[in-house]
């Protein structure tokens, strides 16, 4: 009987051992299960987040170049009607035809302008503060053959240099202008004279 207890007692502690040695090794098993599975989510949430950026970045790509298109046919759309609008009513045609430069101080300047038969047609020439413009740079009509000439003398008192000219004219509620560019040089100096000896 003796025996007996003490067999059972041998195989209940023999349970009791196996039972505790197994807990914690199941008990490990679930936790990493759970930290597969888990990284097995974030894996695939990544994924997802990934895809959602490369879908973002594509998007973006395809909005700036309907983007472009967009101010590309803006721009041509301006252009086409800028020349439907010109070939409906031409700008007022102007042209510097011919103009004397560079020229020397005390030189007479020629400006030849070509423009519409009719059209009325300015010009100035920017001098320097405290120089006289020159006269003779009336208003003037183009004649029958759309040019229009001026004249004028350069002052011998005019520093040498570069100076604008803008030429503007107007013709049946129409107007243009344009500018160039006078050019005004110094004379050279006179050879000196030889010494003369006694």
């Amino acid at each position: 009987m003796l025996r007996r207890v003490s067999l059972l007692v041998c195989i209940f502690g023999l349970m009791a051992l196996v039972v505790a040695c197994s807990g914690p090794s199941t008990s490990t098993s679930t936790v990493e299960t759970k930290v597969d599975g888990l990284q097995t989510t974030v894996t695939a949430l990544q994924t997802k987040v990934d895809a959602a950026t490369q879908a973002d970045t594509a998007l973006k790509t395809e909005l700036a170049n309907q983007t472009n298109l967009v101010k590309q046919l803006t721009t041509r759309m301006t252009t086409l009607e800028t020349s439907l609008q010109n070939h409906i009513n031409p700008p007022l045609a102007l042209g510097i035809k011919s103009l004397t430069t560079p020229v020397l101080q005390g030189d007479t300047v020629r400006l030849v302008v070509t423009t519409e038969p009719g059209a009325r047609c300015s010009v100035s020439v920017k001098y320097p503060a405290g120089q006289v413009p020159p006269s003779g740079l009336t208003a003037k009509t183009a004649g029958r053959t759309g040019e229009v000439v001026w004249t004028w003398k350069v002052a011998k008192t005019l520093p040498a240099g570069s100076y604008a000219i803008q030429v503007s004219v107007a013709y049946e509620g129409k107007s243009a202008s344009q500018n160039t560019n006078l050019v005004v040089n110094a004379p050279a100096p006179a050879p000196a004279k030889p010494a003369t000896t006694k």
